[in-house]
C-alpha cells in the first residue's frame, strides 16, 4: 500500500512543475515501503523452499532473474516516458 501511495505522489511530483522536494520524498518513501514488504521476499522464499544443497544455485538464478527485471525496466522507461509522459509512467 505504501508502495502505491509512494508512486501516486511521485506522479504527482512530476505533474506538478516545481515538486522537487517531493519527488525527493516520494522515491525515499518507496524504498523504505519496498525494502519492509516485498524486497526481502525472494530471500526468505529461497531459505524455505530449496534443500541447503541447492539454495546457492537457486539464490544465484533468483539474482540473475531480480537484475534482468530491473534491466528491462530501466530499459524500457524512456520508451514509456515518449509514449505516456513521466507523470503517468509512474
Amino acid at each position: 500500500m505504501m508502495q502505491a501511495i509512494a508512486s501516486i505522489l511521485l506522479a504527482v511530483a512530476f505533474y506538478l512543475p516545481s515538486a522537487h522536494t517531493l519527488a525527493v520524498l516520494a522515491c525515499c518513501l518507496y524504498i523504505i515501503a519496498f525494502n519492509c514488504g516485498v524486497g526481502p521476499l525472494p530471500w526468505l522464499l529461497n531459505a524455505e523452499l530449496f534443500p541447503e544443497y541447492a539454495r546457492a544455485m537457486s539464490g544465484s538464478f533468483m539474482s540473475l532473474i531480480g537484475w534482468l527485471c530491473s534491466y528491462t525496466v530501466i530499459a524500457s522507461f524512456e520508451a514509456l516516458t515518449s509514449w505516456i509522459g513521466t507523470s503517468g509512467t509512474f
